[in-house]
């Protein structure tokens, strides 16, 4: 099973992030975009594992306090690029409580031989893959203010009508 760790947002900031993809259609070619309902912040991308790694994963993460509740602010868009194509992505302003629960994740996980992120972690939710800007645009947007109490161990299920994210686990900030 493929699983990565996520923040899970809110109706309305899904809402607020689908409505932005929307009014963005205009200046870049791409069809796309991320579905609303799939629409999340990544704190730990895992890969393939088995069972057992996903228990001791469950098990692991549940007995720790990496942060207490807090808010983000998502703030900007931007793109990352590689030779062939661009991400567009949200980006999520600079937050001591967000880099403290990713760095407590990455640090728990390590014990379980998952390998640590040597990159900077850079908080995004990617709206859309492979685009072409059509034109430039502003890149700050009226911020949107994501109240987060939780993480999420999610499964990536390959469909034939696309990719859906089923939740196997999740974790409650105290």
């Amino acid at each position: 099973m493929r699983l990565f760790i996520a923040v899970e947002l809110s109706q309305d900031t899904k809402n607020k992030l689908h409505r932005l993809q929307k009014n963005l259609k205009g200046y870049i070619n791409s069809d796309n975009f991320i579905p609303k309902n799939n629409l999340h912040l990544t704190l730990k991308f895992l890969g393939d594992c088995t069972k057992e790694e996903k228990n001791k994963i469950i098990e692991t993460l549940s007995v720790q306090t990496f942060a207490r509740p807090f808010t983000m602010d998502i703030v900007k868009i931007g793109t990352f690029s590689n030779r062939k194509w661009k991400i567009l992505w949200a980006g999520v302003e600079k937050n001591p409580a967000l880099v403290k629960l990713v760095s407590g994740i990455e640090q728990s996980l390590s014990e379980l031989s998952f390998k640590k992120e040597q990159r900077e972690y850079k908080a995004h939710i990617t709206l859309a893959r492979k685009i072409i800007w059509k034109e430039k645009i502003k890149k700050e947007i009226e911020t949107i203010s994501e109240p987060v109490s939780s993480f999420v161990l999610y499964e990536s299920l390959f469909t034939k009508s696309g990719i859906q994210y089923k939740e196997i686990f999740r974790f409650y900030l105290r």
